[in-house]
């Protein structure tokens, strides 16, 4: 990128450097960088541990890091010390391409006078480091009262440091790029899904609505007709019983398969994020245990199920019936890849310090089994929609996507770890809504 030259009397005076290799202690000073660095998430996180990193390591020394626009200007963005006000939103000119350079004798300077003495008024001389990140342009300004950072050791050190950074945010920028790259695609996925979803909900939903209330009626006629048979004669009654009986099963079950296509519609309103409930302070506890009598008596068919209720409670900010939805998807999928006699799923809920975030407490959900687990070809897909291992009418593919989606809607995360032949666990995480001591 080329920036417009801008003249000045600035005195610029470059660094050179001798061609021995770098100290034990420069390559030290690196790797404790490059460590600090590597554990951050985003660019922007990387440059603020950098800026106190060199203001920590350069004892009395000030660090300014300037952003680099297209036209040429700069920016402060970070600082030790900080600095706050005009400064924050001022444009400054550039003063030199050099990528470490002195600047040398400024308040003889008219062009530093003029465009910086105001906001670094006690500033006379400086050290100038100029960064390319991939598009991304910085300057660093140093300065220091100590005849240190001059020194010929001090600059090899603070060069050979710069040139790890440079390669870490490097990395750092290019996996950030390709996270949001994925991010936007899936987003985008999941929007044509929900206009899809919707779609399919509404026209499900119109009939849907129709039959059963046609059989609710139907069923509030047969419990009158019930009330005229008692009043046959016994012989008429006996066919007429077994006509009622057989016409109450046949309402049941119709019944039964319209809820499940109810429950199909709600599965599908999860990509179009409708809601149907309020938010509020959910206890996991009662969420699993809910979860588990709806599920058990299948679960037992063919698993042991293990969990312990904890004695705290473990609260949550949501939605019970969008959770309970969620981990009924986790516990079949368990339940389903079970094939053998001795099957046991085991559920664990416990409360944990966030990673991430020391200050923050998680709660943790396991449900681990040992199914026949998940090829390490197929894990990479299982949150897709419409994605499956099993038999053509066993399931559609949405359960896992649909958790997951639940899961990040409640600002959690889900992960799952699976070795094909010995089982599977999927492990939720969610943030306290109240703190635990």
């Amino acid at each position: 990128m080329g920036h417009p030259s801008i003249e000045n009397d600035i005195q610029v005076k470059p660094v050179i450097f001798s061609e021995a290799g770098p100290l034990c202690a420069e390559q030290n000073l690196a790797l404790d960088i490059l460590r600090l660095m590597l554990i951050t998430e985003t660019q922007d996180d990387s440059l603020d541990l950098f800026v106190e990193f060199m203001s920590e390591t350069f004892s009395d020394t000030d660090v300014y890091l300037f952003a680099i626009h297209e036209l040429g200007s700069l920016r402060l963005i970070r600082s030790r010390p900080v600095l706050t006000g005009p400064i924050r939103e001022q444009f400054f000119p550039t003063f030199t391409q050099d990528e470490f350079c002195f600047i040398e004798r400024l308040e003889l300077s008219s062009f530093w006078t003029e465009h910086y003495a105001p906001f670094f008024p006690t500033m006379s001389k400086g050290l100038v480091v100029t960064v390319q990140i991939r598009s991304r342009h910085y300057m660093m300004l140093l300065t220091s009262q100590s005849e240190a950072l001059w020194h010929q050791n001090t600059l090899g050190t603070l060069h050979y440091i710069i040139e790890v950074v440079k390669i870490a945010l490097t990395y750092i920028t290019s996996t950030e790029m390709m996270y949001h790259n994925r991010d936007v695609e899936q987003t985008e996925k999941f929007a044509s899904l929900g206009k899809l979803a919707a779609g399919v909900a509404h026209e499900i939903n119109n009939p849907l609505g129709f039959v059963m209330s046609n059989l609710g009626t139907l069923s509030a006629y047969m419990n009158g007709f019930k009330q005229f048979v008692s009043t046959l004669s016994e012989s008429q009654k006996t066919s007429v019983e077994e006509m009622l009986d057989d016409s109450t099963d046949i309402i049941s079950e119709t019944l039964e398969g319209l809820t499940r296509i109810q429950n199909v519609v709600s599965s599908l309103n999860v990509y179009n994020h409708v809601s149907s409930s309020n938010v509020g302070v959910v206890d996991l506890r009662d969420v699993i245990s809910s979860s588990l009598s709806l599920i058990l008596g299948e679960l037992k068919m063919r698993a042991k199920v293990d969990y312990q209720t904890p004695e705290r409670p473990m609260y949550v900010k949501g939605q019970s019936n969008k959770l309970q939805q969620a981990f009924i998807h986790l516990l079949m999928n368990a339940f389903q890849s079970i094939t053998h006699a001795d099957g046991i799923i085991c559920i664990r809920l416990i409360y944990e310090t966030s990673v991430l975030m020391p200050r923050k407490r998680n709660f943790c959900l396991s449900i681990q089994d040992n199914g026949k687990g998940i090829s390490k070809e197929h894990l990479q897909h299982i949150f897709e929609p419409f994605f499956t291992t099993k038999q053509v009418g066993s399931g559609a593919g949405l359960g896992l996507s649909v958790a997951k989606e639940i899961i990040e809607e409640h600002l959690g995360l889900i992960s799952i770890e699976s070795e094909l032949g010995k089982g599977t666990q999927a492990v939720i995480r969610l943030p306290c809504v109240v703190s635990m001591p």
